[in-house]
């Protein structure tokens, strides 16, 4: 029953969201105005709260900085696959980097633990990949400095940032005296709430098995998990013999199963790969579900 009450909840609302599109209860202007209120205001809640209760000494800081090697490696080996194959998919190697900490794996990861924190340290490595290598290469012909004003844009980036600001300065902490933050953390949580029923609800509407191109994308889907798999273990073995644990396993294989960062889609901007590229995410969020189902069953 308890596993049921883990996997049950995020089965039925992407089911759900398959219905809505099908019986016409939502439309497409629906759901992107819910990916609106989750991207913008609950996820950076979520992310905001995770953020505030992370150990930022000293010593850990190593753990987001190896998962910004990590996600730079994999980049690599994705052009390297790419080269390999002769692939005229340019978006590949983009497909094999990154992990879609925000939208799926802040939704999924509170399923399994209440505490985020080391599952926020990881993914800080990760956000800060996306948003300057990763989007960097990927929409290079915007310029530098439109690079740099769409990445101060982001409601993310800036609840990554405050919530450092205010663990590591120890201004989270100065309020639990006066009950101030009994009142915060009540705040978040009702603004956060909402956010795995939103993102998977989106994902579920999205999730149309009739438009995969399954050869294209079944080999990009293939390419990534196999370059995560090696990823997976190195980080594994570093933990156990280097770090001697600073990681947590079940953080660790949460984030290796989740798929490219959604933003692709937005910093590829228009593209002739657009349709391979919806059909590779929606096998690889697909892919994430069922192995979160299968890690919940363990753990």
């Amino acid at each position: 029953m308890k596993i049921l009450s883990v996997v049950i909840p995020v089965v039925l609302t992407v089911i759900l969201g398959m219905i809505c599109r099908e019986a016409h209860i939502l439309t497409s202007s629906d759901i992107n105005a819910a990916k609106k209120i989750a991207v913008n205001i609950t996820l950076p809640a979520v992310s905001f709260s995770a953020y505030l209760n992370a150990d930022y000494s000293p010593r850990n800081l190593v753990i987001p900085l190896w998962v910004l090697i990590c996600c730079c490696t994999m980049l690599a080996m994705g052009f390297g696959l790419k080269k390999l194959f002769r692939s005229s998919n340019r978006l590949l190697p983009f497909l094999c980097s990154g992990f879609e900490g925000g939208m799926l794996g802040f939704s999924l990861y509170p399923i399994l633990h209440p505490d985020m924190g080391p599952f926020s340290l990881l993914i800080m490595g990760n956000v800060f990949f996306v948003f300057t290598v990763y989007k960097i290469l990927l929409s290079g012909a915007k310029g530098k400095r439109a690079i740099l004003l769409e990445a101060v844009k982001s409601p993310s980036l800036w609840a990554l940032f405050f919530g450092i600001i205010f663990s590591a300065s120890g201004l989270y902490k100065a309020m639990a005296p006066s009950g101030v933050q009994a009142v915060f953390d009540d705040t978040l949580t009702f603004v956060s709430r909402s956010t795995s029923f939103l993102i998977l609800l989106t994902i579920g509407f999205d999730l149309d098995f009739r438009k995969i191109q399954w050869r294209t994308a079944l080999t990009a889907f293939l390419g990534r998990e196999v370059i995560c798999g090696i990823m997976l273990v190195l980080t594994l073995l570093l933990n156990r013999y280097v770090l001697h644990g600073m990681i947590s396993t079940d953080a660790a294989l949460v984030m290796f199963i989740l798929s490219p960062p959604y933003v692709i889609k937005v910093f590829a901007g228009e593209s002739e790969d657009a349709d391979i590229l919806s059909s590779s995410l929606s096998i690889m969020t697909l892919f994430t579900l069922l192995m979160f189902i299968i890690i919940s069953t363990f753990v």
